[in-house]
């Protein structure tokens, strides 16, 4: 019903983005298009930045000139940035290839955010990265717990390399190992 897009892997999600980009090349199909909300929240000290990453992980041009804007409007406020899909995710780098989601990060870290929050997984992740030759730290979350009990999560799949020195998850590889076992019927 939701296209296996619970139980599938990264290369799966690959798959259904490129499956999106061939139907609206063939068929005009508006697919990776969505005109997604930003919005921005401020007070003296605070600055709140959100705008959806799109499934293509990335803005489009309405959205990158107001985000420019609002974080000019937050300078010297701590900045807090809401996006859909993390930077990093599941101990990976998350940005690969993807030329817009990486100046998307790189704006974001110039102009000063120092938190950086996504959903998109199902797992609490937190991350500490701080850029090459900079003296500021970005904290980025991952706030995926609308789903955290709905799938087994990442906690198995963790790479050697983690994508930051500094890196927490939850729930634990030894929660997500009982509950593996706790719920997976003997013939599986």
């Amino acid at each position: 019903m939701d296209n296996r897009l619970t139980s599938t892997t990264d290369a799966g999600i690959e798959a259904l983005i490129a499956q999106a980009t061939r139907l609206r090349r063939e068929y005009g199909v508006p697919t990776q298009f969505q005109r997604a909300p930003f919005f921005e929240i401020q007070t003296d000290r605070f600055a709140l930045v959100a705008v959806d990453t799109d499934v293509a992980r990335t803005v489009d041009p309405a959205q990158l000139a107001w985000l420019r804007l609002a974080i000019e409007r937050a300078r010297g406020k701590l900045t807090m940035a809401i996006l859909g899909h993390p930077f990093c995710a599941g101990g990976h780098d998350t940005v690969g290839d993807s030329e817009g989601f990486a100046a998307l990060r790189q704006l974001l870290r110039d102009d000063g955010v120092t938190i950086v929050m996504a959903g998109d997984t199902h797992d609490l992740e937190y991350y500490a990265e701080q850029a090459e030759g900079s003296v500021q730290t970005v904290h980025h979350f991952v706030n995926g717990g609308g789903g955290a009990y709905l799938s087994f999560g990442t906690a198995l799949g963790w790479p050697a390399r983690r994508a930051s020195q500094d890196w927490a998850f939850y729930p634990a590889t030894a929660q997500v190992r009982a509950k593996i076992e706790a719920t997976t019927p003997w013939w599986k």
